[in-house]
């Protein structure tokens, strides 16, 4: 009776220490997921600095910030927020304007004094 007892202690100690294991295997499996995705979020949805040359013009600045949200400071004195679409010789098409997140507009680089990049 006693041995039985003790092969059953036994047992549940291993399947203690198995379910141990499992856990923490999973725990690092879980950090390491976490970590990577963390890392894409940051390389993917991270805006950086912006890398200033001496050559460059509105229209290069933003060509370079395509995909992101920038505002626009124009010459009249007025101010236009939305993320960069797309960029032509002459206009730049801005879509989820701020405060107005269903519009899109396509404004004249011409106009424009002043762009405004949030940097992280």
């Amino acid at each position: 009776m006693r041995k039985a007892i003790r092969v059953t202690q036994e047992h549940d100690k291993k399947l203690e220490r198995s379910a141990y294991s499992e856990q923490k295997r999973g725990m690092k499996l879980f950090s390491t997921v976490f970590a990577v995705l963390y890392l894409s979020c940051i390389t993917l949805f991270g805006q950086t600095r912006l890398d200033l040359q001496s050559s460059d013009t509105v229209q290069s600045i933003l060509q370079k910030v395509v995909g992101q949200t920038v505002e626009l400071h124009m010459r009249s004195g007025e101010k236009i927020g939305g993320k960069v679409e797309r960029l032509g010789d002459r206009l730049v098409h801005l879509s989820q304007l701020s405060g107005a997140e269903y519009s899109e507009a396509a404004v004249q680089t011409a106009d424009i004094s002043v762009v405004v990049v949030r940097t992280k």
